[in-house]
């Protein structure tokens, strides 16, 4: 059994990989391609920011928010994952195989919360490089790898909140090195921005939300939390946390606030709120150039990382969490969908050459070949493309523990 588990746990990450729980730096991105959705409007409604943070009584929503309703965003077409769709990827069997060092396993029965008191709002990674051009124009004729993503990264948060996830403009691989790249990310952002104000008008009512992205997806929200949060303690006081994976936050070098942000602080405890969460995850034997650009930071300031499973710092055995496929069910004679790792991998923030990085190692009765099979075997990505997985439990957990320490 015990080596069937080591094989399968190499199988399903590689496969993670495969379908496109995708990657992207400063220069480029990696994923795969991905119903049928309209594209974006261009005039997209603006937050006039911080400075307008007062509330609707009767919404208890920002008051710049009121009336932000967008015809594209309307359409449930239009969102991969939400409470409007009829057919939601996100809303699948969530049954999960847990793997103890000793190899012993456990089928535990998850199951979507019927009436979570919370909302995750979510942008997903590049997942589009074969769209022909630099940017997804169509946002999405083929949602094939948008569903491959959220069911990687994102359904199992389905247990702990209610989930929205819409589809955007995003730049392709090709996209970060065009010419009109700035005008392209401009657009994506604008798409994100529309959705996120439709939803605070038409579906937040006031509920407490974390916002959650990957890549591309963390570049983005971390645009809108410098616009629409950062200084706003009326808007900040709803948000549990911003879950910035595989991102370019920073924060001041010898702080947890300033870099990216003058006021929304890196989270220090699992019952902290209003905080953000944000690793870029290497391998022990990562490279300079590897650590460099995804730890690097501008002088004076830190890149952002916070260990999901120790915040207040220092190492911690994390709850890996990844999608089965049907090889990997073969291997480890389960049928579930998800497999769970239970203190495989040991994740912490750590200072390496030019960059601050999640060091992920392999604990003690685990097989140490393993932790370098889930890298893509690329130097320039490593551990990136499984960033989430890598901490996926870990992550949820901390959605239960800020949602109960919010009041929810």
């Amino acid at each position: 059994m015990r080596s069937g588990m080591r094989r399968t746990t190499v199988a399903v990450l590689v496969g993670v990989a495969l379908l496109g729980a995708a990657c992207s730096s400063d220069d480029g991105e990696d994923a795969t391609t991905g119903g049928t959705a309209a594209p974006a409007t261009d005039e997209q409604p603006t937050g006039t920011g911080p400075d307008t943070g007062s509330t609707d009584e009767e919404g208890a929503i920002p008051t710049r928010f009121v009336g932000a309703t967008s015809d594209t965003y309307g359409a449930a077409e239009n969102w991969i994952c939400s409470p409007l769709a009829a057919d939601d990827p996100c809303d699948r069997d969530l049954t999960t195989t847990v793997v103890q060092a000793d190899g012993s396993t456990e089928v535990v029965d998850v199951t979507a919360a019927e009436d979570a008191p919370v909302d995750c709002f979510y942008v997903y990674p590049t997942v589009n490089i074969g769209t022909g051009g630099p940017a997804d124009e169509l946002m999405a004729a083929d949602i094939t790898a948008e569903t491959a993503v959220v069911g990687a990264q994102l359904a199992r948060f389905g247990s702990v909140c209610r989930i929205w996830a819409p589809l955007y403009r995003q730049l392709t691989l090709d996209g970060f090195g065009a010419e009109n790249s700035d005008e392209l990310r401009q657009r994506a952002y604008d798409d994100v921005h529309e959705a996120f104000a439709h939803y605070m008008s038409e579906g937040n009512d006031g509920r407490p939300f974390v916002l959650m992205g990957h890549s591309q997806g963390s570049f983005v929200l971390s645009e809108l939390l410098a616009e629409e949060f950062d200084g706003d303690a009326e808007l900040t006081d709803q948000l549990l946390s911003a879950m910035l994976i595989g991102g370019r936050s920073t924060t001041a070098a010898d702080g947890s606030t300033g870099g990216s942000f003058a006021s929304l602080p890196a989270c220090t405890s699992p019952d902290e709120t209003g905080c953000v969460i944000g690793y870029n995850s290497v391998t022990p034997g990562a490279g300079d150039e590897l650590v460099a650009n995804w730890g690097g930071a501008p002088e004076g300031e830190r890149r952002l990382c916070t260990n999901p499973a120790s915040l207040g710092g220092g190492a911690a055995p994390l709850q890996t969490i990844i999608e089965t496929d049907d090889s990997a069910t073969g291997l480890l004679a389960t049928d579930t969908p998800y497999l769970q790792l239970d203190g495989a991998l040991v994740g912490e923030c750590v200072e390496r050459g030019e960059g601050y990085v999640f060091e992920v190692t392999v604990a003690d009765g685990w097989p140490a070949a393993e932790l370098e099979r889930l890298s893509t075997n690329v130097d320039f990505w490593g551990l990136h493309i499984v960033d989430v997985n890598l901490a996926e439990g870990d992550l949820v957990d901390l959605v239960a523990s800020q949602t109960a320490a919010h009041g929810g």
